[in-house]
């Protein structure tokens, strides 16, 4: 892929992203109301850290596993639906239990928010090795 054609697709899938977390963000406020939406973006500091660690670097051994091995590409998305439900209840968990008097909203939209964003970076890793 030429450079000029990668900065292009790059900036495209950022500003996708971006477009994808203001109209995320937009549903929030409409739903939670302004005084907990508010509380919920002051969480957005320990969602980011969290979805970090969740992450573990997977997203660019997809790139790297499925770029040198495409047969195993299966062989990845079977090993990611587990993990994907493992992160979901390990999220909850640590929300629940941990965290749970800081917040005032409903920890569902907290899971929801962090895994919406875990799985995206998956996706954007499978597309990464296809172009």
């Amino acid at each position: 892929m030429k450079l000029k054609q990668a900065l292009l697709h790059n900036t495209g899938w950022k500003m996708i992203a971006m477009l994808f977390t203001f109209l995320n963000n937009i549903v929030i406020v409409r739903i939670l109301g302004v005084v907990i939406s508010g509380d919920f973006f002051y969480a957005l500091i320990i969602f980011a850290f969290v979805s970090t660690l969740l992450l573990l670097g997977l997203e660019k051994g997809i790139i790297y596993i499925t770029s040198k091995f495409p047969k195993k590409t299966k062989a990845v998305i079977a090993f990611l639906f587990p993990l994907i439900i493992f992160q979901t209840l390990i999220t909850f968990i640590l929300l629940k239990f941990f965290i749970k008097e800081t917040f005032s909203f409903n920890i569902f939209w907290a899971v929801n928010y962090i895994m919406c964003n875990v799985i995206f970076y998956y996706i954007a890793a499978f597309y990464q090795v296809r172009k």
